[in-house]
């Protein structure tokens, strides 16, 4: 939650190589397996009005916003294991 006139924000999916495509009029978002590594995730804002908005944050273009955002989200992946090579 972000505040009483502020709604809240969702993570509705998480990417690990995020392309947008076309479908006719669409653009949908979808995981490359045959792209290069563009961490990502999908938000859903929800407003206070009950209207709700689709965002993306990425890793790589962190502050990227669209222009009329009030809010600015960024994404930092942290590594939770990790093994020694021999």
């Amino acid at each position: 939650m972000l505040g009483d006139n502020l709604g809240s924000v969702e993570i509705v999916r998480r990417f690990d190589n995020f392309k947008l495509t076309r479908e006719g009029d669409k653009r949908i978002a979808i995981e490359d397996p045959n792209g290069g590594p563009n961490p990502a995730l999908e938000l859903l804002l929800k407003n206070s009005d009950g209207s709700e908005t689709t965002r993306y944050v990425f890793e790589r273009f962190p502050g990227h916003s669209m222009p009329d955002d009030n809010l600015q989200f960024s994404y930092r992946r942290s590594i939770k294991r990790f093994s020694k090579r021999r």
